[in-house]
């Protein structure tokens, strides 16, 4: 199953490669979100992080390991994570439109190992269209917080 949503910015790519990579802050928010985080590499190359995380989804603590598998600067990043048998690939790349203009395009990729898995992921299919909106959304909030700083 694919979820996909774009928005477009009005910043630099690199501006916004910064901000998708600040793996500190990013980490602070989703544990503000009750996440807990474990860091499993050294911190020093965004290219090569992983992290092992505990977070509550639909009622459930939910246990995973991810990692940062594609590091494009200013262009793309892309993550792997591993959950419950299920397996998520998460890309976000970005389209400069002009010097001050960018496009971010975030897709995700579940795919199901699990009879449990295959459960959610058709549940989740059933909601597919408000979580393209939710992540539409964020993605919007996201460029908002980058334009503004």
């Amino acid at each position: 199953m694919k979820l996909s949503a774009r928005t477009d910015v009005a910043a630099p790519a690199d501006k916004i490669f910064r901000h998708l990579t600040d793996f500190d802050r990013i980490e602070a928010a989703a544990r503000n979100r009750g996440a807990e985080i474990e860091r499993l590499d050294d911190g020093t190359a965004p290219a090569d992080a992983a992290w092992r995380a505990s977070f509550p989804f639909r009622g459930r603590l939910r246990h995973t390991e991810a990692r940062v598998v594609d590091f494009e600067p200013d262009e793309q990043l892309a993550l792997r994570g591993e959950s419950d048998g299920l397996s998520a690939r998460v890309r976000l790349e970005l389209i400069p439109l002009s010097d001050r203009q960018t496009r971010i395009s975030a897709i995700i990729d579940l795919t199901p190992a699990t009879m449990k898995a295959r459960l959610l992921v058709q549940s989740l299919k059933l909601a597919r269209s408000t979580l393209e909106k939710r992540m539409e959304g964020r993605l919007r909030r996201f460029g908002r917080h980058v334009e503004q700083t």
